[in-house]
């Protein structure tokens, strides 16, 4: 198949490959032939993951971007007109 990228190369998983990347990082390796069975493989990894919400104080990050821009404010004014007023 060519797209306007070049050709595309069909690449099949190496299940061996997959097998001992999950047996290294204490995940697991399933290897589905229908919809039916990766459909349960979905359900059941479904229920075993979850978000939650978490409040982060951010004014340090935007009080830092601040002093950031008014130091590059004061080196280029300093740089073009030689001082800072």
């Amino acid at each position: 198949m060519s797209t306007p990228f070049g050709s595309v190369i069909p690449v099949p998983p190496d299940p061996d490959s997959l097998r001992r990347i999950a047996r290294a990082s204490g995940g697991k390796f399933f290897a589905v032939e229908d919809s039916d069975r990766l459909s349960a493989v979905y359900e059941n990894l479904g229920s075993k993951l979850g978000t939650r919400k978490e409040r982060r104080e951010v004014t340090a990050n935007f009080a830092g971007v601040g002093l950031a821009l008014l130091l590059l404010a004061g080196a280029l004014a300093v740089r073009w007109r030689g001082r800072l007023t």
